[in-house]
């Protein structure tokens, strides 16, 4: 699928490609693939830096010629922040492979940072899309729906980041609070008082669905024909992502064990690609 804005093609091919490209390098990780894992990198690595410069084009071809969408200018900086951040993820990943010995645990944890950072635009999209199924189309089409989804969308995003982050360092760090944690919490913060003053002035995008629904102005959806309150089904996907990352994080506290190698020597494995 294309549109009529050409920078906006080249920024959506180039972040596909570098999340799936992630995802194989993660998988081909967990199952020891290594020798495919170092050359895929050696070869292909370059299209991740190329998908910065993909997002920092899109942001400023929208500061120069915005776009005609519904998102607020205050959107753009976000999008230009999130560009530099990934590229400084990268930056910190290269380092690891360049120290002798290498630092595969900081190659490994700073490559993670920067898919999480890159994770936030599919998260934008997905929480209108689940709201959208709960609510039905007609209610995010409404008026003050779409002037709101943006921003409500991007602090969900960046919340979930965060927590990401923090399960991220406390897989490999003593001190999950470290640094880059801590200008994340300041990213944070700057979204959360931009949804707080929108929120003010226009209301909340699920608020807005919600109203939408409860006024009738719905049309059918996936729940119609059960008698299940929206919000129970969002309470419910909450608790059950929640507990599931709870799962995945719990190993990590545990999880010191050494391995014996091939030649009785004990090593350390690290529980992020875990």
């Amino acid at each position: 699928m294309t549109c009529d804005n050409r920078p906006l093609d080249i920024h959506a091919t180039l972040a596909l490609t570098w999340l799936t490209l992630f995802t194989v390098q993660t998988i081909l990780r967990k199952f020891q693939f290594n020798t495919a894992h170092k050359l895929i990198g050696k070869y292909l690595g370059w299209t991740t830096v190329v998908n910065v410069f993909g997002m920092l084009q899109l942001a400023l071809y929208d500061i120069f010629s915005p776009m005609v969408t519904e998102r607020p200018p205050v959107f753009t900086p976000f999008m230009f922040m999130t560009a530099v951040i990934v590229f400084w993820c990268l930056y910190e990943s290269w380092q690891g492979l360049r120290q002798r010995p290498m630092d595969f645990d900081r190659h490994g944890l700073w490559m993670v940072r920067a898919f999480l950072m890159s994770f936030t635009t599919p998260v934008i999209r997905f929480y209108p899309i689940l709201l959208r199924y709960i609510f039905s189309t007609p209610c995010i089409k409404s008026e003050m729906a779409l002037e709101t989804w943006v921003i409500g969308s991007m602090t969900v995003a960046s919340t979930l980041t965060l927590y990401l982050f923090w399960l991220a360092n406390k897989a490999c760090l003593d001190d999950p609070v470290d640094l880059f944690l801590k200008g994340f919490i300041a990213f944070e913060i700057g979204a959360v008082i931009i949804d707080l003053y929108q929120t003010l002035t226009k209301g909340t995008f699920i608020g807005h669905m919600y109203k939408c629904w409860k006024n009738g102005e719905a049309g059918d959806t996936i729940f119609t024909s059960l008698p299940v309150h929206p919000f129970l089904v969002l309470l419910f996907i909450v608790c059950l992502f929640v507990w599931v990352f709870y799962i995945l994080v719990k190993p990590a506290k545990d999880v010191e064990e050494e391995k014996e190698d091939g030649f009785g020597e004990p090593t350390e494995e690290t529980t992020l690609i875990t």
